[in-house]
């Protein structure tokens, strides 16, 4: 059990470094990348969200990704207030996405215990092999993920293993068709051990503020005994 309101850093948790190389790469949204560092992720089923509302989201997404692109076009490392505008984007986003995403819609497959139990092995099959993972929520129709990535292993194949892995299985198992999730995924670099603990109790506390049971989310938290232990410490 964690102290009351105390949550441990890991070991192995590095903090960002505003002077090591950071490699930005563009889809629907830049990604930042660098080595070592540990992430926040959101992944979520592909009927999750309604249409209108994605390309409501997309359209301040891709005003970033052109400008990210001009900017990397210049060669030049990006200045300290494009960062922080960045960040402070990053965070309306995902206000808006985990807001609608916690209105459930779409069919929530993931509320099936069955399929649920089968994204949470996903996410524990390579733990201390492939990446550290230090917590997960798997949600009705999303899953929010902190881990660190091993050296030799990039954030895209993990994600990719996971919901490769996952999509065959719960398909087979709900007898569903079709693409089981979103293409693209939100993810952030943890920047220091204050933003850390920021992003488990935002783990933490996800399902009490959809109001969900017990019954329909699967939670963990590395350290913090067995899964799904209700948060109100936190």
């Amino acid at each position: 059990m964690f102290e009351e309101g105390r949550i441990p850093i890991p070991p192995d948790f590095v903090e960002f470094d505003p002077n090591e190389a950071v490699r930005i790469y563009t889809r629907n949204l830049p990604h930042w990348r660098q080595e070592g560092v540990s992430y926040f992720v959101t992944f979520r089923l592909a009927d999750s969200l309604p249409d209108s509302v994605w390309d409501s989201m997309q359209e301040g997404a891709g005003w970033w990704r052109d400008r990210m692109q001009r900017e990397m076009s210049k060669g030049q490392a990006l200045s300290e207030e494009l960062e922080k505008e960045w960040r402070r984007f990053q965070r309306r986003y995902l206000v808006r996405l985990e807001r609608e995403l916690d209105s459930s819609a779409g069919r929530c497959l993931l509320r099936d215990p069955d399929a649920r139990k089968v994204a949470a092995n996903a996410l524990h099959y390579f733990d201390a092999q492939r990446y550290s993972l230090y917590a997960f929520v798997v949600m009705p129709n999303h899953c929010h993920v902190a881990f660190k990535p091993y050296a030799g292993h990039d954030l895209e194949e993990i994600l990719k293993s996971w919901k490769s892995f996952a999509s065959r299985r719960i398909n087979e198992l709900l007898t569903a068709k079709g693409p089981l999730w979103q293409k693209d995924n939100f993810d952030r670099i943890i920047r220091n051990r204050e933003h850390y603990c920021r992003v488990v109790r935002y783990i933490l506390n996800n399902p009490k503020k959809a109001r969900l049971r017990s019954s329909d989310y699967a939670l963990y938290v590395s350290g913090r005994g067995k899964e799904n232990e209700p948060p109100d410490s936190f």
